[in-house]
């Protein structure tokens, strides 16, 4: 059974989720061009992943990654930062309970 959990990776630091530790390497949030690049660790293994808006990267062990939001560009003339501006949202699918070992 699979199971899926949108986590909030927040820019600048590690997020665990279960056995994983993601962490946002860089991202861009243009229109047409938003991606993120997620560093994925488990134990001593570690990948990055370049993960579209709106699309899924495997990552292993039959987990997977989904990018829900990356921040608005930042341009001077637009103020200060609106709230969450410091957070990339991914939604986390692994193939059962136990698949992030």
């Amino acid at each position: 059974m699979a199971t899926e959990e949108q986590v909030a990776i927040a820019l600048g630091a590690v997020t665990p989720w279960r056995d994983l530790q993601l962490a946002i390497k860089g991202f861009s949030g243009e229109t047409g061009e938003s991606y993120a690049k997620v560093i994925v660790r488990n134990g001593d293994d570690s990948q990055l992943v370049r993960i579209e808006l709106g699309q899924t990267a495997e990552v292993g062990d039959g987990v997977s990654l989904r990018l829900d939001e990356v921040p608005p560009p930042s341009r001077p003339e637009d103020g200060p930062a609106p709230t969450g501006r410091g957070r990339v949202l991914v939604t986390v699918r692994a193939a059962d309970e136990g698949g992030a070992r």
